[in-house]
């Protein structure tokens, strides 16, 4: 039968010896040194419960599990606060996850395997509605049970800070691959990375200019100027500088383009961006429109001078001569017109004149609507105009309209002429000639 241990450092077996009659007659012990073990069981406790007093003080989850039966034999305080409850004796995936069945993608026979090996994993806890990265082993449990030690570290914050970051890369991608500018940067003054709208520019594919050194698309004549900007950027220069230079396309084809470049850093080395604009055809236009320009300056200068000619002609013709807008306002009128009406162009100028007899008005302006919406020529027909001070003037008037330069009616040109002498001697004539002729009878 076994002996209770002995006090301090052994455990002893005694059996009974018999005699033939069955009696007892002695009885043998044994004894057996249990000192070791029992320095090896305490020191293993011990051992154990510092480990376990290490993970209940470590800043993160951490969880032991029988891989077995998927009993939670331990969780440190980081987790119970996290799980809310404690939850030691309860199926790890009923109070993991807040399932009612293991984990189809459950690791342990997998961390069985790996023998104490760490096996390392990222995952979402649902029920938590957080990402972790899991360290999992194998280690010894107390009663000699093999169990999975699992520490847990919370990097939610991270995944979405990257998730963040790769929708800002996605984001800025998206703006560079369809920019209508190109972009390209470069380092050490080749490419290392360039948008489609800069390769469609240059006739490249997207692959064929990653590495080019960008002075290769740069018309010769232009590239003392390119060089001059990265000797800049190299004394450290970082101010983003413009201007227009040629570029050569992959078929020789030489455009203008404007550049605008600024120091960045990508990839972590000093790096230049270079945006650029084809402006090829805003160029062909800038130079069409000055070519223009100049044309209508010459047009301008030669029209100024015509007018002068014209005006001295007719400030010098001795007949009254009145141009008139669509309106019927005066635009000019000749100094002979002011001697013989009194209006000064000053006071005319943008008026209508009152110079229609009332007896001539209706006939006068049916023949302005025909002359300048019909395009009528009036030649010389007698009639009679008011002046300034309401004297009655006898004239002949002749009337044509002028054209703008789209060929559209613009207004009409009136030449008078003062008759009133001629009138006068008409009738001294035909007062003469009645004289003789009653003489005469």
């Amino acid at each position: 039968m076994s002996e209770p241990l002995l006090e301090g450092e052994f455990r002893v077996s005694s059996t009974p010896w018999h005699t033939d009659k069955g009696e007892i007659e002695k009885a043998v012990h044994v004894a057996r040194d249990f000192t070791e073990q029992k320095q090896l069981a305490a020191l293993l406790q011990q051992q154990a419960h510092q480990f376990l007093s290490v993970l209940e003080h470590l800043g993160t989850p951490a969880s032991i599990v029988d891989p077995e039966t998927y009993e939670i034999l331990f969780i440190n305080r980081n987790k119970a606060d996290l799980l809310g409850r404690d939850v030691v004796g309860v199926k790890c995936f009923e109070a993991f996850q807040g399932r009612t069945e293991p984990c189809p993608d459950c690791n342990n026979e997998l961390v069985l395997k790996l023998n104490g090996a760490v096996h390392r994993w990222e995952g979402y806890n649902q029920k938590l509605g957080r990402h972790f990265l899991h360290l999992d082993r194998i280690i010894a449990w107390p009663d000699g049970r093999r169990v999975k030690l699992e520490v847990a570290f919370d990097t939610t914050t991270e995944k979405e800070a990257l998730e963040r970051l790769r929708e800002s890369e996605e984001l800025y991608r998206q703006i560079t691959e369809h920019s209508l500018t190109g972009i390209v940067i470069l380092q050490d003054g080749a490419a290392v990375y360039v948008n489609q709208r800069i390769a469609d520019i240059l006739g490249y594919a997207v692959d064929e200019m990653m590495g080019k050194q960008i002075l290769d698309a740069v018309h010769p004549e232009d590239r003392a100027a390119i060089l001059s900007r990265f000797a800049a950027r190299s004394q450290g220069d970082t101010s983003a500088f413009e201007y227009e230079i040629r570029l050569q396309r992959k078929t020789g084809e030489t455009i203008w383009c404007q550049l605008l470049t600024t120091a960045i850093p990508y990839l972590g080395r000093p790096a230049i961006m270079a945006n650029i604009l084809d402006i090829s055809d805003r160029k062909q236009y800038r130079e069409r429109l000055e070519a223009s320009r100049e044309s209508y300056k010459r047009l301008f200068n030669q029209a100024r001078d015509q007018e002068e000619l014209y005006r001295s002609l007719l400030n010098c013709a001795p007949d009254p001569i009145v141009v008139y807008d669509m309106e019927g306002k005066v635009k000019y009128l000749n100094p002979a017109h002011t001697r013989l009406f009194g209006w000064t162009l000053e006071e005319a100028e943008g008026k209508r004149l009152n110079t229609l007899p009332e007896w001539d008005r209706e006939r006068a302006l049916s023949v302005i609507r025909q002359v300048v919406y019909d395009g009528a020529v009036n030649t010389t027909h007698e009639t009679q105009r008011l002046t300034k001070d309401g004297r009655v003037v006898d004239v002949s008037i002749s009337a044509g309209r002028y054209l703008d330069h789209q060929g559209n009616p613009a207004g009409m040109v009136v030449v008078l002429r003062d008759i009133s002498d001629e009138k006068r001697w008409r009738r001294r004539s035909v007062r003469a000639r009645r004289g003789i002729g009653s003489c005469l009878r």
